[in-house]
């Protein structure tokens, strides 16, 4: 009886979710943690909040820097903060960090189950998918650092890196829609992992041109960038134009040179966590060579040419270990946006996925594959060994969300509004007040409604005056009086929201609408970009014979 190819994908593709449950009693058997946690679980909430109130436009961040408030949701890229808002409309908040983390794994091993049939057997392809599963890069940015936004970028990675081969060897337009939809994908989800993939793609794509003494594969790339970067738009635009408002300079806070591979490790900050992440550098990128070594030893014995899979996966991990040598230091003060890719070590990511596939393509020895599976086990330990829990679980954690609830949250540092202190715990200012009442003692002002970004105000003055708000201000914060009429918004000293309440009694509402011409603009061009490509790629896909009706052999004649 012929096995239905159906129930075998759903059977394969079960087992991946059920694999991916490891991390998830991982969690909840050592506790809650990684170094992001407290800043990506305690904004979904906020978002989520958001949600429940029925604003869904970017927007303030109402429970952020202690509840002064940020414009994260009108900078930090949308994917991640959905996902992560998302799972706590539909589960116990509990249980929704781990899921997240399930989730990561799971996409995971399903896109290199499918990523990997272009380079690996039929028979092995489950072996890839866990494999990537178990990259000990995976492993620290989900659990270790919680890193949600660039181990969500992981979760894709192969299929992205699947099509970028496609494009720079074959060049069909259909492979170079999906790389820049996939291109699009990452930078609306982690800009840092955008620019790794930027330069490191960009570098293998021109060794492809080189190597083919043609510029079809540079040209190809170019459209792909371009591809990406019109779809995401609607977030690359506004981000860029008003990169200004907020501190981006705190972007910058680390040092990158001090995550160089083969630094003095003892020095600086996270030493324990830079070895790790050298040592599993070291052993990656010493396996994927050994196997590419012993592949092309073996196609030379046998006379037969190499395949471009070889240079491209040779170009990755090259590619990946210059930019974290202490040699490049010059190209991350010379390529543009490069030093906002934070830490050299993100170049791990693409090597994550070239290991499983040098490992189970090509024809390699078996003491090689049992060397490789192995080592690959071995390198698991070494984030697991590192991790430490924040909040055990569950009460340690039920009670830290119940004080963000109360109190608010530390902020993102980068998104704290220009020229606004940076708070580390939470303010003793009133909700609303006059700003100097000695000089404005007939001056009043009560909260009538407080909703989550909408305040309502009743004010009474007889002469007009100076109303402060324990928010920070932004441009994007509105003051509208009971006839409509727009009252100007401005900073005070201690870069608060400050407006002038009009002589008299008026009920005030302060609101938060991001809402702009290039904004417009750019949605729409994201929008039309999208619609058009889906068409194209309907047509690309769906496309039938010219002469369909005809019988292969006439079909053969009229070609």
């Amino acid at each position: 009886m012929q096995e239905d190819p159906n129930l075998k994908l759903v059977a394969i593709i079960s087992a991946i979710a059920f694999l991916a449950l490891l991390p998830v009693v991982f969690l909840f058997l050592s506790g809650y943690g990684g170094h992001d946690f407290v800043l990506h679980v305690p904004t979904w909430m906020d978002l989520s909040d958001l949600w429940r109130a029925g604003q869904f436009s970017p927007g303030w961040a109402p429970g952020a820097s202690f509840r002064f408030g940020e414009p994260a949701f009108c900078y930090y890229p949308p994917v991640s903060l959905a996902a992560g808002a998302g799972l706590t409309l539909l589960l116990p908040l509990l249980l929704v960090p781990a899921a997240f983390v399930w989730l990561t794994f799971t996409l995971s091993g399903v896109s290199m189950y499918f990523a990997s049939r272009d380079f690996v057997a039929p028979a092995n392809r489950w072996k890839a998918a866990v494999l990537y599963m178990a990259s000990p890069y995976l492993i620290t940015t989900s659990l270790v650092r919680f890193a949600a936004a660039e181990a969500l970028t992981l979760a894709w990675l192969p299929l992205l890196i699947l099509f970028f081969h496609r494009t720079v060897t074959s060049g069909k337009l259909r492979d170079t829609i999906c790389l820049g939809g996939f291109l699009a994908l990452t930078w609306i989800t982690n800009v840092p992992a955008s620019i790794v993939l930027f330069y490191t793609l960009g570098a293998v794509a021109i060794l492809h041109a080189i190597r083919r003494k043609s510029l079809q594969p540079a040209i190809a790339m170019l459209l792909a960038n371009s591809t990406g970067a019109t779809l995401a738009a609607f977030y690359l635009v506004p981000t860029w134009l008003e990169q200004g408002w907020i501190d981006k300079s705190s972007i910058l806070r680390f040092d990158y040179s001090l995550f160089f591979l083969f630094v003095s490790l003892s020095q600086g900050p996270f030493h324990l966590f830079r070895t790790s992440l050298t040592e599993i550098a070291c052993v990656s990128v010493g396996l994927i060579g050994l196997f590419l070594w012993a592949d092309w030893r073996g196609k030379r014995a046998r006379k037969e040419t190499l395949e471009s899979s070889f240079w491209t996966w040779a170009g990755i991990t090259a590619a990946c270990v210059i930019f974290q040598l202490s040699w490049s230091a010059p190209l991350w003060k010379l390529l543009p946006q490069l030093p906002f890719a934070g830490f050299p070590y993100r170049f791990l990511a693409p090597i994550g996925v070239i290991l499983p596939l040098a490992l189970l393509s090509g024809q390699l020895a078996r003491k090689w594959r049992i060397l490789g599976y192995a080592a690959s086990a071995l390198m698991v330990l070494v984030p697991l060994l590192e991790y430490q829990p924040l909040f055990d679980f569950p009460v340690g954690f039920e009670r830290v969300a119940h004080q963000w609830r109360q109190f608010g949250y530390r902020s993102w540092p980068e998104f704290t509004p220009a020229g606004a202190p940076n708070l580390r715990g939470p303010g003793q200012i009133p909700p609303a007040s006059v700003a100097d009442p000695s000089a404005n003692p007939t001056c009043s002002v009560q909260i009538v409604s407080k909703q989550l970004n909408s305040t309502v105000l009743q004010t009474n003055a007889a002469t007009a005056c100076q109303i402060q708000v324990a928010s920070y201000f932004y441009l994007y914060w509105q003051a509208i009086d009971e006839t409509g009429t727009h009252l100007a918004t401005e900073k005070n000293a201690d870069g608060l929201l400050q407006f002038t309440a009009p002589a008299g009694s008026h009920s005030i509402r302060l609101e938060f609408h991001a809402r702009s011409l290039p904004r417009a603009i750019s949605l729409a061009v994201s929008v039309a970009a999208l619609l058009a490509l889906l068409a194209l790629l309907g047509k690309l896909t769906w496309r039938r014979p010219r002469h369909a009706g005809l019988p292969l052999s006439n079909q053969a004649v009229l070609r």
